[in-house]
């Protein structure tokens, strides 16, 4: 029985909702004002008002109780006194940290309760830690007019109630009506510390107090002082321009009830309209009875309404919701309002919408995972079965005594097994450079010694890690288009250069160079973003396109290769490589 109306819909729920806090509400303060008699209000009101106003002052009480309470905290707080006391630091940092001390101390007691405006906690030097909406005094002398801290020091440690005032002594204020409480804080020495200010906003007093329906219907005013008349609060807002209580004296046509504390300095006034008490309510009862009636039913039909229309989107977010947990994820709910349920709605069609094509991804991913699987182990069978082959071809060579077919067929075994190597991404200079002579001793064999290698290479940058296959291929190409139609020979030359946060090599020859148009189209080629297609192809293809696609994915878009030519002049390939990536 406890959780029956967890069974019931939110269409019910919001209905009973409106019934509960309309209906009954209003059906409560109309009985309230169909009192028969003039002298019955009177003795009835007055009885209430004196009752309300005794509850008001236990309501401050056990306040100002929970504040004392709270505050008391700071005198047993052993960090917090020290850091007050402290007012000599070795370094800034030293300051800086007491300062946090402070602050931290201060945020944690102003998070145990949810109505203080402001902290301001002054040490024995008097500077001031400000925690809350505003954070730094403006006004010292205008601070220490109202809170006066003779007072504190005369109260022996107890908590010290200050009038209502304005914020006018901070930088920022946001212009609402504010009291103070305010105690002396002491060390172990029983020598002053500091002094603790809370700065309460005077509405919130108020909403503690919770002005009845009565005090409301008949104009009532509820007004909170010290026992010296100065003024704390005010349920009306009246707070004139110096916040005096003298604004509230009223004339012999209100009816007013005094209460006092007998634990805090604080007194309650309640102040009735007489004419609200005893006007005549039999006319008005019989009008009132219908008017009631009427408007319950209004109500109640509005109700009903309003409950529909705030229940229709929900309904269909929980249908497309179920569709989603059924599998469906084309599903939209196209619900475009724009209150709370709307943007709800809009972000649960974009979720839906990424977690379709996230599946489409990741779909597709595995067909092109699988995909390269295969490929890979139908890859394995064809180099152990060409290196076997070769092998025994370059012994045939040395049985025959043909020793230069067999250096060949040694040099190009080696350029083989690193070009068909897919397992390591990464080789050292060093390894590409001996990669790069066996090949070009394999070429000066079949071009009889036409082509000199020169390297200038630091021992340091030999030792420099780089993607495998990143110079032969250049030299390879500089051999087939950079002496084509020439017996001349050919200079080749591998270079480097630390430039700090990168790594420059520079491949040149000496050949017939290259015309500016075809090389402006080659530096485009090469600068091109990598496509998804290209991406899956760029290992099956040794070339320059090849080699910069592989640099770009490394390194970055910004780290392509580049040509620098002339007709006549020879070519040089540029290799740009972060030292960032270095050991990667």
């Amino acid at each position: 029985m406890p959780h029956r109306h967890r069974q019931f819909s939110l269409f019910a729920k919001l209905i009973l909702s409106f019934a509960l806090l309309i209906v009954l509400p209003f059906t409560l303060s109309m009985r309230l004002l169909n009192l028969t008699a003039a002298k019955n209000i009177r003795d009835n009101t007055s009885e209430y008002v004196e009752l309300f106003s005794r509850q008001i002052v236990i309501n401050l009480e056990n306040y100002f109780d929970e504040l004392n309470r709270l505050t008391r905290t700071t005198l047993l707080n052993t960090e917090l006194i020290n850091a007050l006391t402290c007012t000599e630091f070795e370094t800034p940092m030293d300051k800086y940290n007491n300062t946090s001390v402070i602050n931290k101390q201060l945020f944690t007691l102003s998070m145990q309760q949810v109505n203080i405006h402001s902290i301001i906690l002054l040490d024995k030097d008097n500077e001031a830690y400000v925690t809350g909406i505003a954070n730094s005094i403006s006004d010292y002398p205008r601070f220490f007019e109202i809170a006066d801290q003779e007072q504190i020091r005369s109260a022996a440690g107890k908590l010290v109630i200050f009038p209502a005032h304005s914020l006018d002594y901070l930088y920022h204020s946001d212009g609402k009506p504010v009291f103070a409480l305010g105690r002396l804080i002491k060390d172990q020495n029983y020598q002053i510390a500091g002094m603790l200010y809370l700065i309460l906003d005077c509405n919130d007093i108020l909403n503690l107090i919770d002005v009845g329906p009565v005090l409301k219907d008949n104009g009532g005013t509820i007004v909170v002082t010290t026992s010296n008349g100065s003024l704390v609060a005010n349920s009306d807002g009246l707070y004139g321009e110096d916040f005096s209580a003298d604004v509230f004296n009223r004339s012999d046509q209100y009816f007013t009830v005094h209460s006092s504390s007998s634990t805090w300095d604080v007194s309650v006034d309640i102040h009735v309209p007489t004419d609200k008490l005893f006007y005549s309510v039999q006319s008005f009862e019989r009008f009132s009875r219908w008017t009631t009636r009427g408007l319950i039913i209004v109500l109640i039909l509005l109700s009903v309404y309003l409950s529909h229309r705030f229940v229709r989107p929900i309904r269909k977010l929980t249908q497309a919701a179920d569709a989603v947990r059924d599998g469906n994820f084309q599903i939209q709910t196209n619900i475009f309002t724009n209150d709370e349920i709307g943007h709800l709605s809009q972000s649960f069609d974009l979720m839906i919408c990424k977690i379709n094509d996230l599946i489409q991804n990741v779909y597709t991913a595995e067909l092109h995972q699988k995909q390269a699987q295969l490929e890979a182990l139908q890859q394995q069978i064809n180099p152990h079965f060409l290196f076997n082959t070769l092998e025994s071809i370059r012994m045939k060579a040395v049985v025959n005594q043909d020793i230069e077919v067999a250096i060949m067929i040694k040099n190009l075994g080696k350029l083989f097994r690193i070009t068909l190597d897919r397992h390591h991404k990464n080789n050292l200079v060093a390894d590409e450079i001996k990669h790069v002579k066996a090949y070009v001793d394999l070429q000066n064999i079949r071009y009889d010694n036409r082509f000199s290698l020169h390297i200038d290479l630091d021992d340091s940058l030999l030792l420099t890690p780089v993607i495998s296959l990143i110079f032969q291929p250049i030299i390879e190409n500089s051999i087939l288009h950079g002496y084509e139609h020439t017996n001349e020979p050919g200079d080749l030359y591998i270079s480097g250069e630390d430039n700090g946060d990168s790594i420059i090599f520079s491949i040149h020859d000496n050949g017939i160079g290259i015309q500016p148009e075809a090389l402006a189209a080659q530096n485009k080629m090469l600068q091109l973003p990598i496509d998804f297609q290209e991406e899956k192809d760029i290992y099956k293809n040794i070339g320059l396109r090849n080699i910069s696609c592989r640099l770009m994915l490394e390194y970055g878009p910004e780290h392509a290769l580049y040509i620098s030519s002339s007709p006549g002049n020879g070519t040089t390939v540029i290799i740009n490589i972060p030292k960032a990536k270095k050991g990667v």
